[in-house]
């Protein structure tokens, strides 16, 4: 996959997923909120439609929004994004939205194209549903898994309970039917917000490296991009090669290398 393939514009018709407030555009406080441009609705179409990571938003509707006026944090840090469950109090006139997604307007602009759809990436995968889980006996173990289909979700490596029986993830629904039994897909998803795999600080990283394992997963994802069409993000020249030095030395000394 490359980023061009997120970024072709849809047609009024292909955003399935995607709402339009009746609102165009109102003034919250000092900020202003406004619908977001077929630009960055094509983008999160596209992603829902592209990525396996997004299929359960296939169900869902999502409201898409721009936001001015955001001030960097005490740190200098500047929120580019944010994505929360949609609730009356968003005043927003679309009572079937699952999630509203909020974009920086004043810092969208000067983003380049793969800047923008990693952004609304990261946005949408705050966007999930809500994950269940069951112990099944290895004999009934395919039966289920058929029966649940695109609502199974892969556990590695393999979790078991005292009976060795095998742990079954899958997406939630909300209703009468319980997952593998007839009218279970005819459910709504239940939806939640998912939060950041990783939770540190760049000053504790930078002097112990990658001293956790979500952190030496991160050093290993970071290695091998699943959509690398250009430099890294931010990217400047030699600085590159020293962080990928960097990088592998603390994933190095972490597994004892």
């Amino acid at each position: 996959m490359q980023t061009e393939d997120f970024t072709k514009p849809c047609k009024p018709a292909q955003l399935k997923n995607i709402l339009l407030p009746k609102r165009p555009a109102w003034v919250d406080g000092e900020r202003s909120l406004f619908v977001a441009d077929n630009e960055a609705a094509s983008i999160a179409q596209r992603l829902i439609d592209g990525l396996g990571d997004h299929r359960h938003l296939l169900e869902a509707k999502i409201v898409l929004l721009y936001r001015t006026g955001k001030k960097a944090s005490p740190d200098g840090l500047l929120e580019m994004g944010r994505a929360r469950k949609a609730t009356a109090r968003d005043h927003i006139g679309l009572e079937e939205a699952d999630f509203v997604v909020e974009i920086n307007a004043d810092r969208w602009p000067d983003l380049d194209d793969r800047e923008k759809v990693a952004l609304v990436d990261h946005e949408l995968t705050h966007c999930a549903a809500v994950i269940a889980g069951r112990f099944v006996s290895r004999l009934l173990l395919d039966q289920f898994i058929n029966a649940i289909g695109s609502d199974f979700i892969p556990t590695e490596p393999e979790q078991t309970d005292d009976e060795g029986r095998v742990l079954v993830r899958y997406f939630r629904r909300k209703g009468e039917a319980k997952a593998g039994e007839d009218g279970y897909h005819e459910q709504p998803l239940a939806w939640r917000m998912r939060k950041h795999d990783v939770q540190d600080f760049c000053d504790v990283i930078h002097r112990w490296g990658a001293w956790n394992p979500i952190l030496v997963r991160l050093v290993d994802v970071l290695e091998e991009p699943l959509i690398d069409d250009g430099p890294s993000l931010f990217e400047e020249e030699g600085v590159s090669q020293k962080a990928e030095g960097g990088r592998k030395e603390a994933a190095g000394a972490r597994r004892g290398k």
